[in-house]
């Protein structure tokens, strides 16, 4: 998959977050500052509380049945995904056809999930090149 290809499907899947979100009354906007975009994806607001989403379109796991967690950037060689946002929520979007599930946790979890539970395989260079991804069962 092409850069181009990668980064248009990302942004698709920000957009329907955005649109989810705003629908639900939750004042979503994409992160302004572009410095901040590797923290975090969105920025959100629900009356006085804010908080931050970090949203990961995974666009092989209704074919697969698993789920991909981005971890690394193989290309610069740096952490990225999981072991870098700082972001509140983490939203993992799965493509069924035209119908998208939206797969919604605290990120901190997550975290603790992945410290105690190991992948049950890894993936180097996936995406358009640059991700390392740990695979888990949709079922676990």
């Amino acid at each position: 998959m092409s850069k181009a290809a990668a980064f248009g499907i990302g942004n698709k899947g920000e957009k329907e977050v955005i649109a989810l979100l705003n629908k639900c009354g939750i004042v979503t906007e994409k992160e302004p500052d572009r410095e901040k975009r590797y923290d975090h994806d969105l920025v959100c607001q629900l009356g006085k509380k804010k908080f931050t989403c970090e949203v990961k379109f995974d666009s092989m796991a209704c074919k697969t049945g698993n789920l991909a967690i981005e971890h690394h950037n193989s290309v610069k060689d740096k952490p990225s995904g999981i072991e870098v946002t700082k972001a509140d929520l983490w939203m993992h979007l799965i493509r069924d056809g035209e119908n998208i599930t939206v797969w919604v946790t605290n990120t901190n979890s997550l975290k603790a999930y992945i410290k105690t539970n190991e992948p049950f395989k890894k993936i180097t260079n996936a995406g358009d090149g640059n991700a390392n991804l740990w695979l888990y069962r949709t079922d676990d």
